[in-house]
């Protein structure tokens, strides 16, 4: 005999217990970060994906038709937020000083949120695959060119004296990214601090004060200061 169908009040308790489609593609983004920038694209397996997010295959790629897709859109949400930020640095209505901390600060944010992304970005810069020769090479040149944009801003100003501005940027990647980049390593070293968000704090802290003081200003200037 066939079981009879659950009562409504059933299926709506299970549909409420389900994450919601927005909760769920951003709990299989965080993971797939991880896959891939431990394992590399082709590392990574979308079966071993799916069962580390609890889903089906099949229901993996219902919210991502494909692996490659899915790849685009773990580094092309990285680098949209990175690019909104550049933007909101140059646009907002602000002193030199406090746009630069405050944009510090985002990035770090941005890092935060997804801790495997810079290990993720170093290894595709490294590799130099054919994601980054089809189209993420072209995406972090058109993101470093705004941030020269940012650097020469700031010379102009007065601040950065006696640096070249393109190193400047160079100098800005190994303070935002690298950390991210040697997780392993960071985490060992780090051990002291275990509470992630007094993590991110002090990073936040330290990188704005590093930032400030490669413009030539004090470890207090800017916006925010502890």
């Amino acid at each position: 005999m066939n079981e009879p169908d659950a009562p409504d009040s059933t299926r709506q308790a299970d549909r409420a217990l389900r994450p919601r489609t927005g909760q769920r593609r951003e709990e299989i983004l965080r993971v797939a970060t991880k896959l891939f920038s431990d394992h590399g694209y082709d590392g990574a397996s979308m079966e071993t994906l799916a069962k580390n997010v609890g889903l089906r295959k099949a229901s993996l790629f219902h919210h991502f038709p494909s692996k490659d897709a899915l790849y685009a859109e773990v580094l092309g949400s990285l680098l949209a937020d990175v690019g909104s930020m550049l933007d909101k640095a140059v646009v907002t209505e602000a002193p030199y000083l406090d746009r630069l901390a405050a944009f510090a600060e985002s990035i770090v944010d941005a890092f935060g949120k997804r801790p495997h992304a810079g290990k993720l970005l170093f290894r595709e810069a490294m590799d130099q695959g054919p994601v980054m020769k089809k189209w993420l090479g072209k995406a972090i040149a058109d993101l470093l060119g705004r941030g020269l944009a940012i650097a020469e801003e700031g010379k102009r100003s007065g601040h950065f004296a006696g640096m070249d501005a393109k190193n400047i940027i160079v100098s800005m990647i190994g303070i935002y990214i690298v950390p991210y980049a040697i997780d392993n390593v960071v985490e060992d070293f780090d051990s002291g601090h275990e509470n992630p968000e007094q993590k991110l704090f002090l990073r936040k802290a330290a990188v704005r004060a590093q930032i400030l003081a490669l413009a030539g200003a004090g470890a207090g200037a800017g916006a925010g200061a502890p």
